[in-house]
């Protein structure tokens, strides 16, 4: 199938059980540069070998150790030295650090080049694969630096799960609980029933979600904040834990703690147990708090909190640093 995002720069994303051809997505007469997760099984490249002949294949350990100015200088001479045009093409091939990236090098080179996506992992299939949004860190804080710039086109292909570890498929579900808990009662009631290998309707539904808030607010100025939902917290607990704690770990804790609606936190207790994900790790409000104030979306001293009183229903709040972490306190 085919959504269709209508940005300052519309793009096509297309969901598909296996691609067989890259020739129905891609014109392999073209030149592509693709950074790649080294991690990505052997016989699921074979397609891009074949099929993409005038390429350049960049392997990159995929974790976030290596999402830094350092990697995106070592890309962009690659670039460089091998000649590549803005008409030429990058194409990510990974998960959410890759996207992040190989979206933010393509925003950079030579003022922007053409960008194609192909998520591999649940994460990047629920959520990275549309908005437009990248970013590496610094200092060891999540995303600071970074654009949002549409990409030209996304593939997901579904069968890439096939082969993710059950923890990592397991983790990257939880931007698709965060949807359903904004916005879809039904896509969170997949959840509730435990029905975790339905990734087709789940990737579908989260997508289509994405969808509509970015097109609302692709800028993320204001509507598109809402998906920032337990996240202020999670990436603060990834960063302070010199990201031993995974991001689907940390924002399942961001999210617990963001959901003040009791039962539905109890909801969310027996989803992530069902899950297998650790979410009630110790915070260390020391270790945390230079972190909040590195949030991206700080403004006058103040860290805009979405709390979730029910499904589908928000509140927004505003707090300084030191009154979040007093609520911290009691979480």
């Amino acid at each position: 199938m085919k959504l269709t995002v209508k940005a300052k720069k519309s793009y096509d994303v297309y969901i598909e059980d296996k691609i067989l051809s890259l020739k129905d997505y891609l014109d392999v007469s073209k030149r592509y540069f693709i950074v790649i997760d080294n991690n990505l099984p052997k016989a699921k490249l074979e397609l891009f070998k074949e099929e993409l002949e005038n390429s350049s294949f960049y392997f990159l350990e995929a974790i976030e150790e290596n999402k830094n100015l350092i990697t995106v200088e070592v890309i962009l001479e690659e670039l460089l030295n091998q000649n590549f045009t803005k008409s030429d093409y990058l194409i990510g091939l990974g998960g959410g650090i890759i996207g992040d990236i190989a979206a933010f090098v393509a925003s950079i080179y030579k003022r922007g080049m053409n960008y194609i996506y192909f998520p591999t992992s649940t994460t990047a299939m629920v959520d990275v694969a549309i908005g437009g949004k990248n970013g590496v860190n610094l200092l060891k804080n999540k995303n600071i630096i970074g654009t949002i710039t549409p990409p030209a086109k996304v593939i997901v292909d579904l069968s890439f799960l096939e082969s993710l570890p059950e923890k990592h498929y397991h983790n990257g579900l939880v931007e698709a609980i965060k949807m359903g808990m904004l916005f879809d009662k039904e896509l969170f009631a997949i959840f509730e029933k435990k029905d975790f290998k339905n990734i087709k309707e789940i990737v579908v539904k989260s997508l289509k979600i994405k969808k509509q808030v970015v097109e609302q607010d692709e800028e993320d100025q204001d509507y598109r904040n809402l998906l920032n939902f337990g996240h202020t917290l999670a990436h603060a607990i990834e960063a302070s834990s010199d990201y031993r704690i995974s991001h689907g770990e940390a924002v399942a804790g961001g999210l617990l703690v963001d959901t003040i609606n009791q039962d539905l936190k109890l909801k969310l207790e027996t989803i992530f147990k069902a899950l297998k994900i650790k979410y009630n790790y110790k915070l260390n409000l020391d270790k945390i708090k230079p972190y909040l104030y590195s949030d991206k979306k700080m403004k006058d001293e103040k860290i805009k909190i979405i709390l979730l009183e029910d499904l589908e229903k928000y509140t927004i709040k505003y707090y300084s640093v030191d009154q979040y972490l007093e609520l911290l306190k009691g979480a």
